[in-house]
């Protein structure tokens, strides 16, 4: 027996509306804001979501990149992901496109010495986009590894002649 013309209708309507991205249909404020709620590198995996997703996570205004590995990794793996990790970091502080910076936060576990040159780099971006950006808050956490010797860490001149930082909190520690 047919299904009556009105069930008909509402079946198709509902699979019509199921077809529909509600999501990229908000504008890129209500975007933003939803992505703002993440660390920055999941809300940089947002960006295969959608083509008109695809830069948004360089527009927030908060960056929070973190590091930490699994103890048990090897050395070789552990370098591997910390140059990637320094690859994404500096291309979220250098690509961005004119949108404002409040807070940058960057935290760094199991820091060795041989991490030091990508570090460095990571460090340079950052004084870079406190000027360019105007950076209110600035929060560089570094956690060294047990086994490495202690060491400096030299911070570029940059990030202390910004006029617009209002906070800069720098914590070293061994473990």
């Amino acid at each position: 027996m047919a299904e009556p013309p009105e069930r008909k209708v509402l079946k198709r309507t509902l699979e019509e509306d199921s077809n529909i991205d509600r999501l990229s249909a908000l504008p890129d404020c209500v975007l933003l804001r939803i992505l703002s709620s993440l660390e920055t590198k999941e809300a940089a995996a947002t960006s295969n979501l959608s083509a008109r997703w695809r830069n948004l996570f360089l527009s927030l205004p908060d960056i929070d990149l973190r590091f930490c590995v699994n103890d048990n990794a090897s050395d070789s793996g552990r370098n591997r992901l910390f140059q990637l990790f320094v690859q994404f970091a500096n291309r979220v502080l250098q690509q961005r496109n004119k949108a404002p910076i409040r807070k940058i936060r960057l935290h760094v576990k199991h820091f060795v010495e041989r991490f030091r040159p990508g570090f460095d780099s990571l460090l340079m971006s950052t004084a870079a986009a406190i000027s360019t950006y105007k950076v209110e808050v600035l929060d560089v956490f570094v956690k060294m590894d047990k086994t490495t010797e202690p060491c400096s860490v030299a911070v570029p001149h940059g990030m202390f002649s910004s006029e617009t930082l209002v906070s800069f909190d720098l914590s070293l520690g061994v473990g």
